[in-house]
């Protein structure tokens, strides 16, 4: 189950940032499945972390990575998995590289590298 977004605010981003930690990556298979994914991001951001986020790249489109560049400004480190390069391991992948690719060239459209 899912915790709730109080509970990753008050048992998560709370007590990081007043444990002095400054950096916080959101992953677990891709976090911007989450409804509240980005108001997440958002109070982190606002509370002072550094941000990084890892996707496998099933969420990022144009429209998505404009949202957290406006949220987040330059506060963003995005992180894609790529599993594999040839169609030798294609199974190994959740989409095809040519797609990576593409959301490479949206994140260095956004000046997000």
């Amino acid at each position: 189950m899912d915790m709730s977004y109080n509970d990753i605010l008050n048992r998560i981003l709370y007590p990081a940032f007043q444990a002095r930690t400054r950096f916080i990556a959101f992953s677990a298979g891709e976090c911007l499945f989450r409804k509240d994914a980005v108001d997440l991001l958002y109070q982190a951001n606002k509370i002072g972390f550094a941000i990084g986020i890892e996707s496998n790249g099933t969420t990022l489109n144009e429209k998505t990575i404009k949202k957290l560049k406006s949220l987040l400004s330059d506060n963003m480190i995005i992180s894609i998995g790529i599993n594999s390069y040839d169609d030798d391991n294609e199974k190994t992948r959740n989409q095809s590289f040519k797609r990576t690719e593409e959301i490479i060239d949206i994140l260095e459209k956004n000046n997000i590298c």
